[in-house]
């Protein structure tokens, strides 16, 4: 059942079993997994959808005031039935085995589970969007392709393939959450806008969630909430939740919106061909009607150990020009959903830089690419830094007078330093062939200068074994709060350097079996024998107000 909520009356109150609020990766996926077992499921959308109308453009609008280094994010992220898989691309990687264990060299690494605990839920989501997560194996691409990985030579002792999938026609959520509301397998209510959750007196489990429909509010009751708006959005429901806990909800240790990480990229430095290449593997590689293959480098787990050096990875991108590409220019071009969303700046760096025109035709037309040049573009890890956040704002609030977040996106001078040894390696030990000369060897302030954010939003509720070190367990359950979940990018306690996706969604399902048969089964009962009796003002199968 779809409900519009700007047509509930005021302060109606809505139950359900389960409540998910957002619906972009994490919650649809979560929707769909709890629907097929639950009959009682429950989205909350804050955006609409459909575009072009009042509500839907009221409420897609990013509301949140900026300091630290700039995210571009109107250009990343999407409030609307879907989420920001309305705008993902498509790239599907996998996290290393690395990302998940504690590194001395890198201050408050380590995840509470390991690449081993989510391996199945990577297998089940691959075979779900019709993949393997074989072939994401270093012993897959070797079997498949056996002599393209050396079409470029590098030494292969240091740097190993970093395997990415890309979809040509991305999934988009938004559709199969349609086919669940409409077919009446779940509900969801769209124009609503989580405020507040509102805990017990003693704060260990949250009663209702305050959400805002038009001019007015209505209370969400719920048996299991679960919070999956995203790394900037979910920290600031967090920390706007105060009824009853000062601080905010999940917030006793204050790491609420701390750790805020993304994924620092950018072209840096270049590398001239001494004849021309083909490289399929490292431009683009089609291994069935819907899906290409693309292989980044990235440090062996031995010498990023014994350099301690983060798990950066880079592309060498077919390049015919040396000149350098602006990144702000590029990376905004690739944010872009649709061609009538280019700015006139950008259709004119489209029109008149050779690199951009040749990679469209390589990208989006399956030109076979050949390299005279290689640009190298980096991805990389950032340092977990306590001073990176989000936080409420102390001045803008939005059209409910609940404060907007505030977001302080920050690097260390380590983060810095650190790419700096990165590349020195690079150059020294493993970029060394007789194929290729640098052609142009960047400086550490061009890099500082001129990398932009991924919108790989991460880190801002980190996952850990204690409340002092994380704000949800390893089952993504909020300390302290018997029926408060976290299901999103802000979880990540470090981020490794990677499209997030694909974990997003092994999470998701592995929070889901949590849910389905481990303790909180039991609340079906709870609920069947009038836990929400009296409670209700809208009957659950019958909407007040229009559906769609």
């Amino acid at each position: 059942m779809l409900i519009i909520g700007d047509l509930l009356e005021p302060s109606a109150v809505v139950s359900a079993k389960y409540c998910i609020v957002g619906s972009g990766m994490a919650g649809s996926a979560l929707a769909q997994q709890l629907a097929e077992s639950s009959p009682d499921v429950l989205l909350i959308e804050a955006g609409a959808i459909n575009s072009g109308n009042e509500a839907s453009e009221r409420n897609s609008r990013i509301h949140a005031e900026f300091g630290g280094r700039r995210f571009g994010l109107p250009f990343t992220r999407s409030i609307g039935l879907g989420g920001t898989s309305n705008w993902w691309h498509g790239g599907w990687g996998m996290l290393d085995p690395i990302d998940f264990e504690s590194r001395p060299w890198i201050e408050c690494s380590g995840w509470p589970i390991g690449h081993h605990d989510l391996a199945p839920f990577y297998e089940d989501c691959a075979a779900k969007f019709g993949m393997s997560a074989s072939s994401f194996s270093e012993r897959e691409l070797d079997r498949r392709f056996p002599q393209r990985l050396t079409d470029i030579e590098f030494d292969n002792r240091i740097l190993r393939p970093k395997i990415l999938q890309i979809e040509s026609s991305p999934f988009r959520w938004k559709s199969t959450i349609l086919d669940l509301g409409r077919t009446g397998r779940l509900r969801c209510i769209f124009n609503a806008t989580a405020l507040e959750l509102k805990a017990n007196e003693d704060g260990t489990r949250v009663v209702e969630l305050l959400v805002g429909v038009a001019q007015h509010t209505v209370r969400i009751r719920a048996d299991v909430f679960i919070v999956c708006a995203g790394a900037l959005e979910t920290p600031r429901l967090l920390l706007n939740s105060r009824t009853r806990i000062p601080a905010g909800l999940g917030n006793t240790y204050g790491l609420v919106g701390r750790y805020l990480l993304d994924h620092p990229m950018g072209h840096y430095s270049k590398l001239r061909f001494e004849r021309p290449t083909k490289a399929p593997l490292y431009s683009d590689i089609r291994i069935s009607d819907a899906t290409r293959l693309r292989i980044g480098l990235r440090m062996a787990r031995e010498y990023q150990s014994r350099h301690q050096i983060p798990n950066h990875y880079l592309w060498i991108r077919p390049s015919i020009s040396p000149d350098r590409i602006d990144d702000d220019v590029l990376l905004s071009f690739l944010a872009v959903k649709r061609p009538r969303h280019l700015s006139l700046r950008q259709i004119m760096a489209l029109l008149t830089n050779r690199d951009i025109l040749y990679r469209v035709l390589i990208y989006r037309f399956g030109v076979n690419a050949t390299y005279w040049y290689g640009d190298l573009l980096f991805m990389t890890e950032q340092l977990p830094n306590h001073d990176s956040r989000v936080e409420l704002s102390k001045s803008v609030t939005d059209r409910y007078s609940y404060p907007v977040a505030r977001i302080e996106w920050r690097l260390k001078d380590a983060d810095f330093s650190g790419f700096e040894k990165y590349t020195t390696l690079l150059f020294r030990d493993a970029l060394r062939s007789e194929q290729y000369t640098v052609a142009r060897r960047d400086t550490l302030a061009s890099w500082v200068e001129n990398f932009r954010s991924s919108a790989h939003h991460l880190g801002t509720t980190r996952m850990a074994d204690h409340p002092r070190h994380g704000v949800v367990d390893r089952n993504l359950q909020a300390f302290g709060i018997d029926n408060l979940f976290v299901c999103d990018g802000s979880v990540f306690p470090t981020s490794g350097s990677v499209n997030p996706v694909f974990t997003i969604l092994a999470l998701s399902r592995r929070l889901g079996q949590f849910l389905l048969n481990g303790r909180y089964s039991s609340l079906v009962a709870a609920w069947t024998q009038g836990a929400s009796a009296g409670v209700d003002t809208m009957p659950r199968n019958s909407p007040r107000g229009s559906t769609t």
